[in-house]
């Protein structure tokens, strides 16, 4: 359990058990991972209800560490890129609601700004600690959590009443998920569900993550043709990799990789969606950013 560990002693044990030393360069070594979806993904992956979901590489796989340590081990050899308010995007993508389109749209249009709004709301602090809690928030109500639950977890006080977007978003998100149930792979999936994986007990929360994996992995796949087009890449990380820090990639700017990506994973988005669900979305811009290390300001 990582909780209860100090970081060397995670470090010095993952070494030890996972990774293959260089045996010509120093302080270089490699892990094999084999990626596979889930039972569940696997499934609605073969009944053709999704054509792909996330990816998990157990132990071996350094995005199975703490962050920090994930960071450390791999920073030096790849870049880090993912999609930007990944799940909202793809939400947008998909969802008719018009309630759905405004919440989401307002949101995306400048999410770090109404996340310090919302931060200095509740705790009337908007720094970096505080609006990660609004991001908890967020991700939680995304898939029908509840804003009291949170309130009761961080301690807000009962006389602060709730922010205006927050009650909003609140509110949509159980619709979206009903909206999207109602498709006729949720349907079908939904019952899927129920019958054979009964310990999820809500189902259409469930089918949402998936049909939101969907797009994580069409996504992914869209970066994969990219980074090939370099020198490869290395773990991935929901709907982000690891691009190799080749001599290729080391010559383009990191604007320029960041547009290559966002207008690939765009393209493969939008067609996805107009395709197999008939959702027309030209206007909406998937931003793929590179992730500096966190400990690189330290």
């Amino acid at each position: 359990d990582f909780r209860t560990q100090p970081y060397h002693r995670i470090l010095c044990k993952y070494i030890d058990q996972q990774v293959q030393r260089d045996g010509v360069e120093p302080g270089v070594g490699w892990a094999s991972v084999r990626y596979r979806q889930d039972e569940l993904g696997q499934r609605l992956v073969e009944k053709g209800l999704i054509k792909g979901a996330r990816v998990y590489g157990g132990r071996r796989d350094p995005f199975h560490l703490p962050s920090l340590l994930n960071e450390l081990l791999t920073d030096k050899f790849y870049l880090n890129l993912d999609d930007s308010k990944a799940h909202h995007y793809y939400m947008r993508a998909l969802t008719q609601n018009p309630d759905g389109i405004l919440v989401l749209d307002e949101f995306l249009t400048n999410a770090d700004l109404l996340m310090e709004e919302i931060a200095e709301h509740y705790f009337s602090n908007s720094s970096l600690e505080f609006t990660k809690k609004v991001k908890t928030l967020l991700h939680s109500l995304a898939m029908d959590g509840s804003v009291g639950s949170w309130r009761n977890r961080q301690g807000v006080h009962e006389g602060i009443v709730e922010h205006s977007f927050v009650s909003r978003f609140a509110a949509v998100m159980p619709k979206i998920t009903q909206e999207f149930a109602q498709m006729p792979a949720g349907k079908e999936a939904t019952a899927l569900i129920r019958k054979d994986f009964p310990d999820r007990t809500h189902p259409g929360r469930t089918w949402k993550s998936f049909l939101l994996q969907e797009l994580e992995f069409v996504s992914r796949e869209a970066k994969r043709v990219i980074a090939n087009k370099y020198e490869g890449h290395g773990s991935l990380e929901h709907d982000g990799i690891k691009i190799l820090r080749g001599t290729r990639v080391q010559s383009v700017s990191e604007e320029d990789l960041e547009r290559e990506l966002r207008l690939a994973a765009t393209k493969s988005i939008h067609d996805f969606v107009q395709y197999k669900y008939g959702r027309n979305n030209e206007g909406l811009i998937l931003p793929v950013l590179i992730k500096p290390a966190s400990f690189m300001g330290e």
